[in-house]
Formats: C-alpha cells, structure tokens, sequence
C-alpha cells in the first residue's frame, strides 16, 4: 500500500494539469486499530489501508465502566498524527480510568470513518486495586486483566540470577486467574508475564527490592540481584542492599560518575559514592600584583613604569572566601535580590540566572582577590599622580602591564597532571557595575607544564605578565579591589593519561548537580558535586534529589543544628542559617539572608524556575536534576545602603558605613547612580 502512494501523487498532478477543479476522494478507514495498556501510558497501533492520506486522526472516548461500549460519534481527537505513522504513545491518561481510542485517516476531500480498538483500556497503576482489570470479565478471562485462564494457570519460565555472576536459576511459575494482581505487589499480571517476574512473590529475585520498585522507582532489573554489575557476588552490594546501606544506584556502578565504582570507594578508597570525587585544583595569587603604565611623551618617546604601584593581597579570607559564580551572579540579579531583602525577617529569594553566566565552573577553582587598604591606597595615588603628570606634560597613557606570581595546589584527593594553563583575569566593569569583563590573559611559562601534582601538594609560584589596555590599566590602579581569576582553558590529566574531562567530566555531568555554599567570606565555600540519579520515573529517566535529601542524606547534614528552615515573609519556607551563618534581622528588614541562585539547565525537562527558584516553592520542595549548578548564598546589605557586601568588597568600601568616605554622597549612588561628566578629560589612547 505505501508503494502505491507516488503513484497516487503523480496520478493526481496529472488531473490537477487536465481539469482545474480535480476531485479528491476521501481516504479509507484505518485498519487494526488496538490499544494496549501500559504503565501510566496506552499505545494505539493501526494499519495503512489508503494510499492517499495526508494525516491520521486519533479520538479518545472516557467510559463510564470497563464494559461499556465505545461511542465513535463521542471519540474527541487528541492528536493529529502524520501520514506515515501507524502507532502513537499517549502519555495523558489517568490510572483506572477506561478509555476507548479510534483512529480516522483524513485528506482535502475529507474524513475516513472511525475505526474503534474493540472493548476499552485502562492504563497500569502501582496499586493492585487499580489499573489491573482492562476488559469486562468473561468464561476465558475470570479477572478481566487480559491474561486467559488458560495461559494463567499454565504459567510461565523465569530466568533469575540469584548470585549477580550469571548464574541462572530456572522456574516455572503461575498466576491466579481470579485476581488481575495475584501477589498484590503492584505490578499487574499481564506486566508480570511481559517482564517474566513471579506474580505470586512481591520480589521475584529476592535481592530486597520489590517488582514494583525495580520497574518504576529505580529502573533495575527485577530479575537479577545486581543490575549494575557492581557487586561481584557480594551481597552488600545487591539492588536492595546498596540502595538500604549506602543509598547507591541499583543501576549505575558508579553512581556519582567521578570514574571509581561504588565498589571500589565503599569497600577500598573509603570515599563517598553519592559525592563525586572530582580533581581539585586551585590558582592562587602569591606575593603582589606590579601594575605600570606605558606613556608616549610628548617628543613622541615611550616610557615605561614611570607611574606604577605593587598591590599586596589582603590577610582578610572575605573576597578569596566566596564564589566567582555566588559574586558575579548576585551583582547581575541585584535588583531582584534587592527586592527580596526588604521583605521582612526571616527572608528567602531564589533566582535563575543564565547559562552564559559571567564566570563558569569547573575542574579548577577561581580565586577571588582582595588587596590591603594601604595597598589600595597607594594605587590610588598612584592614579592620581598619572592623571596629573599627564596632563600637565602632555602625556598620552597608551596601555599597561599586569604582573603576578601565581601558584597550584591540590585541594582534592586524586593526583593530576596540569597542563596549558591559561588564566584570565577578570575585574568589575566600570561601564556596567554589576557584571565584569576580562583585563588580561595570563599564560603560565613552560616549566608550569607537566605538573604532577599529588594529594595536598602545592607548586610555583610562576611569574606571569600579560598587556592591559589603557582604560584597563587606569581602572585598576583608580580600583584595585576584586579581581577574580578564572581558568580560561588546561588540560588535566588523570594517572592513566586519559584527560579528566573526556573520562570523567562529562558522565560525573550526566549523573550530579554541583551544589555549593557561599557564606559570604563568613568562613570557607563548600562545593560538591551530588548524585542525582538514584531514582527514576516511568521511562528511566532520573527522578532527581530533593534539595533537602542533598543536605541531610547525601551530606549527612542535621535540621535544626546544621541548618535552619523558617517560615518567610512570602509565606513558603525558606532557609535561614547553613553552618553558623544565620539570617541578619535588620530592624524590620533582612540584612542578611540565604538566597538559592540557580544557573539555567537546558538538559532538564523542568526548567529551574519551576523546581528551583518559583517564589511559591517551600525549601523542602525545591528538586536537583542532572547537570544543575546551584549555589545557596548568603547576601547581606548590613548598612542597608542597597549596596551587598560582596559589591562593597570590589569597590572597597564599607557594609557599616553608607558613605564610606564621609564626602557626603552615599556608597549607593556613587557606585549605581554616578553623575555625568559634560567635558570628560582625554589622557589615554583607547
């Protein structure tokens, strides 16, 4: 029939040529149309029986009982389906409710009758008392769940592997034709003839976990004791015991995808299979940062490092203690944090931000930067002096260099060979405040290359240099503070010289959310990459972690002593203290509070505004996915300036002061609002 149709195109160009007004027959009705019930779902297949269709319609009809007759005047279509097709899904049904289907073919000169799916369908529940019985019960078929008499009390051979090694235990097993769910256990007999489990033991394999579970909670097999092949016969490490003892995947043997089996980091590494052990590497800036300006003279000459200035990094933990990710996306959702810190006490805001988030993660940790007042200061004069000085020679600044020491240290636990590591540094955006650009790129020397570095080791410093535009240059030295480095591209090496992100990123992506504490520089951030696949839904796809199980289950994390929940000013729950920070009353307003800034994930079928930072959301409700980046951040405004601490960090000014200079125009609109300048000054060569 489908070979027919070109002929039937041609044939019908050919009369479109002769006769303007051609005639088009209706297409003929389809054939076979059946229904077949699964779980949460009913798939309809059909028979082409034209050749000249253009799309198939499907109907649904709800019926009132299990054995009441199909209607087709009552059938409302569902879903226009293409030429081609011959089965369709459909995922919108309710467990118990019976439906029929139908299915017309359809062109320009009209519709095909309908042919109906003889009886009705109901799809699959997990309950026994739901969903099991799908035609009215007869002589042949006493419970009405589709299975004959005959075949129930025949029965069937199951195949099992009891030990995890392939061993295969043989049985035959039957089913009670009176009941649609013989064992109660949720999976009905039809489902248990299909998958070839026992219908009249809740769990066939006896590894722990019932039929029901394996198929629709954690996609394992029920018919063997160790889906994922992890456990090498021991039985610690079966479908229902590792889920009970360690909280591991039945299905993956390594659960949080850092390349070690669960196996091997319960039973020999000792390290945590629902945590990804992942390298750790960290730029760090040592010793001072040499800043110098280049001048073209007047007589046309070049000078260098006639104004230049030596920043010495601050004792203070604050600015080397927060995210580049928690510090660059609160500035660039400012105003909506904003908002939310004004809404009473305790207070909660989440917000979404981006994929193309000023700084991303990864394999190799950013630093943020902050410098001593007196170094500060020092550059500020130093600016001072070359806005003077070259004005009053006629001097051009035409650009600037940027030295540093930086060093590496192993701040995880697997060893790794670093190699082509380029550094960019990026600082705050005079032309837009709350976001930052890149200043320079700093490119480590050769003997930075083929760097092994072990288990808490550390190397360099390594000197690095790199050319700043003029503007830069002067925007450094006017404002020091807040430089962050950002790992622009490496290559690291695991000891069996595969690359970390080929052997281990992309299936620790797959199978984590990378979830981190940012205390605001009130103490060290927390970063960790979290199993998320554990559960499942109908399909196999992951269910995800609920945030709250992240910190109590997989971090092991204590409500009420580790962390805090509350009622907000909203009306949902929200967190109040992680670790020892705790919310800030501000007299009325929240000076302080913890913030859930979620990064957008294109890869999850349910966007992060919805799981993640809907205002409605109660804490306990908010839901991981695979491939989540999510931090929990603490933002505070202690003087209530409108001005957060980590903005007054990179301006260096004061969160208790809101005019930090005394010169009478407040931290705020200093740095926000600013003022125009009728006839800017041109000193430097863009």
């Amino acid at each position: 029939m489908k070979a027919l149709r070109s002929i039937a195109l041609l044939s019908a160009l050919f009369f479109s040529c002769a006769d303007d007004s051609p005639t088009v027959n209706a297409p003929s009705a389809p054939a076979a149309v059946a229904a077949e019930a699964l779980v949460g779902s009913v798939r309809i297949t059909w028979t082409d029986a034209s050749d000249n269709e253009e799309r198939f319609l499907l109907g649904r009809q709800e019926l009132a009982t299990v054995d009441s007759a199909p209607d087709p005047s009552a059938l409302v279509v569902i879903a226009e389906l293409t030429a081609d097709q011959e089965s369709y899904r459909e995922l919108d049904v309710v467990p118990g409710v019976h439906y029929a289907y139908g299915v017309a073919a359809e062109n320009g000169g009209g519709k095909s009758a309908w042919t109906v799916a003889a009886g009705s369908v109901s799809p699959l529940a997990t309950t026994s008392s739901v969903g099991c019985t799908l035609a009215a019960p007869t002589p042949d078929d006493l419970d009405g769940d589709g299975v004959p008499n005959a075949a129930e009390t025949a029965g069937w051979t199951l195949r099992v592997d009891e030990t995890g090694q392939g061993d295969i235990t043989e049985r035959t097993v039957t089913s009670d034709p009176n009941e649609a769910d013989s064992d109660g256990d949720g999976l009905c007999d039809p489902i248990e003839l299909r998958l070839r489990t026992d219908p009249r033991a809740a769990d066939t394999d006896g590894d722990g976990l019932t039929d029901v579970e394996e198929v629709r909670t954690y996609g394992s097999s029920p018919i063997n004791v160790d889906s994922d092949g992890d456990a090498g016969g021991n039985p610690a490490f079966f479908d229902g015991a590792e889920l009970e003892r360690y909280g591991t995947s039945p299905t993956l043997a390594d659960t949080d995808g850092d390349g070690r089996s669960d196996f091997e980091e319960i039973n020999q590494s000792s390290t945590d299979a629902l945590l990804a052990d992942l390298p750790k590497a960290h730029v760090r800036l040592e010793q001072a940062v040499q800043i110098e300006l280049s001048l073209t003279l007047a007589d046309g000459t070049t000078q260098e490092g006639q104004y230049s200035t030596a920043l010495s990094r601050s004792t203070e933990t604050a600015s080397g203690w927060t995210t580049a990710l928690a510090t660059s996306t609160s500035l660039e959702v400012s105003n909506e944090l904003s908002v939310g810190s004004n809404v009473g006490f305790p207070s909660g805001l989440a917000v979404s931000v981006g994929g193309n988030s000023s700084v991303t993660g990864g394999f190799v940790r950013n630093d943020g930067v902050s410098f001593e007042r007196s170094s500060a200061e020092s550059s500020a004069m130093a600016y001072s002096s070359a806005l003077s000085g070259t004005i009053a020679r006629d001097e051009t600044i035409t650009g600037g260099t940027i030295t540093a020491r930086l060093a590496i240290d192993n701040e995880g636990t697997r060893t790794f060979q670093l190699d082509d590591l380029i550094v960019t540094a990026l600082a705050r955006n005079p032309d837009n405040p709350q976001s930052f650009k890149s200043i320079a790129t700093l490119a480590l020397p050769e003997e930075a290359n083929n760097l092994v570095i072990g288990e808490g080791e550390s190397r360099g410093p390594f000197l690095v240099q790199a050319q700043l535009s003029a503007r830069d240059a002067l925007d450094l030295l006017a404002n020091p503070s807040g430089v962050f480095l950002a790992p622009a591209s490496f290559n690291l090496v695991d000891r069996t010289g595969q690359a970390f992100e080929f052997s281990v990123g992309e299936a620790t992506a797959a199978r984590t959310a990378q979830l981190s504490f940012d205390f605001d520089g009130k103490r060290a951030p927390e970063v960790y990459n979290v199993a998320t696949n554990v559960a499942r839904v109908d399909g196999g796809a992951p269910a995800g972690l609920r945030l709250i199980d992240a910190l109590t289950e997989t971090l092991g994390l204590r409500e009420g002593t580790d962390f805090a929940i509350a009622e907000g000013a909203g009306g949902s729950r929200v967190l109040t203290r992680l670790r020892d920070v705790e919310a800030i009353d501000g007299g009325g307003r929240s000076a302080g509070f913890w913030t859930v800034l979620a990064v957008e994930n294109r890869s999850a079928s349910v966007p992060v505004e919805t799981r993640l930072t809907g205002a409605e959301l109660d804490f306990e409700q908010l839901r991981l996915m695979p491939r989540d980046r999510v931090v929990l951040a603490f933002v505070a405004d202690e003087d209530g300036d409108g001005l957060f601490s980590r903005e007054e960090r990179l301006y260096g000014t004061s969160d208790q002061l809101t005019d930090t200079d005394g010169d009478g125009i407040s931290d705020f609109d200093e740095v926000r609002v600013g003022w125009p300048v009728s006839a800017p000054l041109r000193f430097y060569r863009d």
